[in-house]
């Protein structure tokens, strides 16, 4: 009998404990609602729930799909990220270009071909196949930059550099300049091209050098000679193997579009790099004014 009661006892003081911890536990809930409600958010948590809902939005398939897609010149952009030849995206876009012309039409690299005999040399052939080969890793790095219209780009993208004013006011005003202009302007992207160390500007200058007249006359000092064809040759010759010091020599390589103009001229020079192909047909004398030659045009830089 006694040991009932005292597990009666025990029973009830059991059952009394835990009304008396459940009603402490309702009062520490009422004091934290009325702290919660009094206390403001402060504005580190505020920010932090800022972050947790654009990392939501970030990461949410039906959020993503409602972002904005990237425009044509944004892909370009991003495909030139990593530069070759400038930190001015517009240098860069039209050095790019320049170097791929003919990857984008290939009726103009066989009519380049074509163009000086009614056959291709087996040699030739060997040398458009390489260079289509060179042309499909181009395309898988700069699809976008490839498929483009090569004027489109710069409808959006401005010059940030002095070569690239230049670039702009050729593409932009080159028929509406006189002759004079167009001489000071061939002249002054000749110096912007050496000071940016920019190949494919300076491969477009040695053919202006080689065909402008007036631009060849300015030069006749230089090599004391009024024979206009022969100085617009040396200073082709000077301008090109200045080029092929800059970008890895990428402007003076066998599949570059120089030695394919020159491999479609002379199929015994398909495969050469520029250098060696100076080498072979260059006489000494020619040689000894051609450095003459590069030597003014590195002075003039300054």
């Amino acid at each position: 009998m006694r040991i009932k009661w005292l597990l009666l006892l025990i029973l009830a003081a059991l059952i009394v404990g835990l009304l008396v911890n459940q009603k402490n536990q309702n009062k520490v809930l009422e004091n934290n609602e009325s702290t919660a409600i009094k206390t403001p958010v402060s504005s580190t948590t505020a920010h932090d729930l800022d972050n947790a809902i654009e990392h939501n939005l970030a990461t949410d398939p039906i959020a993503k799909k409602t972002k904005q897609k990237p425009t044509d010149v944004q892909l370009i952009l991003e495909e030139i990220e990593t530069r070759m030849f400038s930190n001015d995206p517009y240098v860069e876009i039209y050095s790019l270009q320049s170097s791929m012309s003919l990857c984008k039409d290939a009726d103009e690299l066989d009519s380049l071909f074509t163009f000086y005999q009614n056959y291709t040399h087996p040699k030739q052939q060997q040398s458009i196949d390489v260079f289509k080969e060179k042309c499909q890793q181009q395309q898988s790095l700069y699809p976008n930059l490839i498929s483009q219209d090569i004027k489109q780009p710069f409808k959006t993208i401005k010059p940030e550099s002095r070569l690239g004013l230049l670039l702009e006011k050729m593409h932009k005003k080159f028929n509406r300049l006189t002759e004079l202009e167009r001489n000071e302007l061939g002249t002054e992207l000749l110096i912007e091209g050496i000071k940016a160390q920019n190949s494919t500007v300076l491969i477009s200058s040695s053919f202006t050098y080689r065909y402008n007249r007036p631009m060849m006359s300015q030069l006749t000092h230089v090599l004391n000679s009024q024979d206009l064809n022969y100085v617009g040759q040396i200073s082709q010759l000077a301008i090109a193997k200045l080029a092929c010091q800059f970008q890895h020599g990428m402007a003076c390589e066998p599949t570059s579009e120089l030695m394919l103009l020159i491999c479609a001229q002379q199929p015994n020079s398909c495969g050469l790099t520029f250098n060696q192909w100076y080498q072979q047909n260059t006489l000494p004398g020619m040689k000894n004014d051609v450095e003459i030659m590069l030597a003014h045009f590195q002075d003039n830089i300054h």
